[in-house]
């Protein structure tokens, strides 16, 4: 009996509580749920925890680190459009902040969710904000690669599969510090992009920082990012 744990969900602790005993082993995506686990089961024998990466199958001609910067910065939102968790009520806030530091940007958003419509209405100017929708195959993994940064404005995340595709492609993340597989990723590729949670000032001037950033720390980044990721890669 193998407990599969994906994402570092509000309450995860009180479920162990009352699951972890009934569990033979545990497969974790991240070492904070890993943690979790040997806190709920301290008996538990090592050999029965299992750290598993997600597998990606990030097709052979993503760009590569050299591909001109952005200007504007393309920044991209890769997931379900809604308030609970992916807190993307967050996002006019943020859209303000960058506005006022007067950086040139366009902000896509590729998957879709019941906030969707909202999101539409607060930010109506669709040269500056597009929606993609949910998109699949050659389509999806164009869109992603195309953008200079992705970023998370979640409250808790496991390890959010679209980082790590993003990451293959070179992609900047930018993640909350949140505890999560998400902004340890993140802080591998550069510290500065684990930002503190919550924190819209700090994401702001972070988005404003990276903006400015040279072609050499960018290439840099860049590869630093699709490296991390290559254990990841199915083939």
């Amino acid at each position: 009996r193998i407990l599969y744990l994906h994402s570092d969900t509000p309450g995860l602790d009180e479920q162990l509580q009352t699951r972890a005993h009934w569990a033979d082993g545990f497969a974790c995506v991240n070492d904070r749920i890993a943690e979790r686990v040997m806190q709920a089961r301290p008996d538990l024998s090592p050999d029965r925890l299992l750290r598993v990466l997600y597998p990606i199958d990030p097709p052979a001609d993503l760009p590569g680190p050299n591909r001109p910067w952005g200007s504007p910065l393309r920044l991209g939102f890769c997931g379900r459009l809604a308030h609970e968790q992916k807190r993307i009520d967050r996002i006019p806030e943020l859209v303000n902040r960058l506005d006022a530091a007067g950086i040139q940007y366009q902000l896509e958003f590729l998957g879709d969710g019941p906030e969707r419509a909202w999101l539409e209405r607060q930010l109506p100017d669709r040269k500056r904000f597009v929606f993609h929708g949910r998109k699949s195959g050659a389509e999806y993994w164009s869109i992603l690669s195309s953008w200079d940064a992705l970023l998370f404005v979640s409250d808790y995340e496991g390890t959010p599969i679209a980082l790590l595709e993003a990451m293959a492609a070179g992609v900047i993340p930018i993640h909350p510090a949140i505890g999560s597989g998400g902004d340890r990723y993140a802080a591998e590729v550069d510290p500065l992009l684990a930002y503190p949670a919550g924190d819209l000032t700090a994401l702001a001037a972070l988005i404003t920082e990276v903006a400015q950033w040279p072609a050499p720390r960018i290439q840099t980044v860049r590869r630093r990012a699709s490296d991390r990721v290559h254990n990841h890669a199915s083939a």
